[in-house]
């Protein structure tokens, strides 16, 4: 199936969203992103989709607050980029990984450790990952998993599908 930028799964108006939020100490904070960007990506994989890139978003566009953020964009093969039929397959944003440093916490007196350190409060490096997207993953995965006989079940999510292999097309 092909599907359109406008009136597709991938962009609605309102979808689920799973994320993962850390806080975590200055000293530890970009380690335990890097790591954060790894589990992204190994769950990219889980789910069967191999054609992903990992893009880091350029100073101008980052968020209010952010220091950092890094995008996973998976392929979409079939997804028709404005409204061409013909046009090449293309990379969507699926996952965001975002590193605020100290931002939000100090607005919040998120603090770590002891009260100052070297006369100074020591503030929380807050960190957020928008893991699972449903409407953007689900579209992607069902790109990827797709045959002419239905939808392959990857084996990750199997043992939550009665252990099914294929959800079949129907006519």
């Amino acid at each position: 199936g092909k599907l359109c930028e406008l009136g597709s799964l991938y962009r609605v108006g309102q979808f689920d969203q799973v994320s993962q939020f850390v806080l975590a100490h200055p000293d530890k904070s970009w380690d335990l992103f890097v790591q954060m960007i790894q589990l992204a990506e190994h769950f990219v994989q889980s789910l069967g989709i191999n054609s992903f890139r990992v893009v880091q978003c350029p100073a101008k566009d980052l968020p209010f607050g952010a220091t950092c953020q890094y995008f996973i964009e998976g392929l979409y093969p079939f997804f028709i980029v404005g409204g061409d039929p013909a046009s090449a397959p293309s990379f969507k944003k699926i996952i965001t990984c975002t590193h605020f440093s100290d931002f939000l916490s100090r607005s919040l007196e998120v603090r770590c450790g002891a009260s100052k350190v070297q006369g100074k409060k020591a503030y929380a490096h807050m960190l957020h990952c928008s893991m699972v997207s449903s409407t953007r993953l689900l579209s992607c995965c069902l790109e990827h998993w797709q045959s002419s006989n239905g939808i392959n079940i990857p084996s990750v999510l199997r043992p939550f599908m009665d252990h099914c292999n294929l959800i079949p097309f129907t006519h």
